[in-house]
Order: C-alpha cells, then structure tokens, then sequence
C-alpha cells in the first residue's frame, strides 16, 4: 500500500482499525447476551422428571409443563383482598402464590409466618384465606359483604 505524502492525513488502514476493534467487542458482548439469555430461559422449578413452571413475564400467565398445549393459570390481582396492597402482593407473587385459589388454601398461620419473614406484621390475615376463597369463586357480593365487616 502506498503512503499519503501528507502525514496529517491517516491511511486507509489505520482508519479502520478502530472500526474493527469496536466490531469484535460488540461481537462478543452480543455472544455473552445471547447465551445469558438462552441459560435464563432454561431456568425453572424442577416439580418431577417431566414437569417444569416457567414464567412468563407481565402479570399474564404461568404455563405448568413443558408444552404450550396444557392448561395456562392466569394470575390474579390480589390487591382485590382487603388488607393486601401492590408490595403484599407482590412479595405473595415473588413466593409463589399468584391465584386466589392458591391463597384461599394456605392456613392463616402460614400467611402470617410468610409475612413475618419480610417483617410485615402490620397486617391482619386472618380473613384473607376466606376472601380469596369468595374471589375465586368470583362471588364478588360476598366477597364485598365480608370485607364491609
């Protein structure tokens, strides 16, 4: 390659150089991305050999099993249960217990153990069982009867 006479003008291969040094580092930082993302998505609950929970972001859908085909549990709002604001709720969410059937099963001394980790004693649990039960049942009146109380 020939020379420039003019030294304050860089050849054409020490111009590129920076180009090409900027390409391999965004070729490997997108490498890394891709593969923390494909291992993130391999990530869930082991339940048995053959059933896996995956999360589906947003506050849309848990898929149980591995296939698309089974049946999807759509998570509820429990902010709808007296007593349980958006942080309870989410702290519930982060533990697992993203239905009203889901919580309607739990004993009130399991809820308020569950609280008490996160120091959340404020709260009163004691009917959140029964007004989850009534909101899953979707017997909103009652339901509202119940908190009224």
């Amino acid at each position: 390659m020939k020379r420039c006479p003019n030294p304050n003008i860089p050849t054409q291969r020490n111009s590129l150089r920076p180009f090409i040094v900027l390409g391999a580092i965004y070729g490997v930082l997108t490498s890394l991305f891709v593969i923390f993302m494909l291992k993130s998505k391999r990530r869930g609950v082991q339940l048995s050999t053959s059933t896996t929970l995956t999360y589906i972001p947003l506050e849309t859908e848990l898929i149980a099993d591995t296939s698309l085909d089974q049946a999807l549990i759509v998570q509820d709002d429990l902010t709808k249960i007296s007593g349980i604001g958006p942080v309870i709720s989410n702290y519930l969410k982060a533990n697992g217990i993203l239905t009203f059937k889901q919580l309607s099963k739990l004993s009130v001394n399991q809820i308020k153990e569950l609280l008490a980790q996160k120091q959340y004693r404020l709260q009163d649990p004691e009917t959140w069982p029964q007004q989850a039960q009534l909101a899953a049942e979707k017997n909103w009146e009652a339901l509202a009867k119940l908190q009224k109380k």
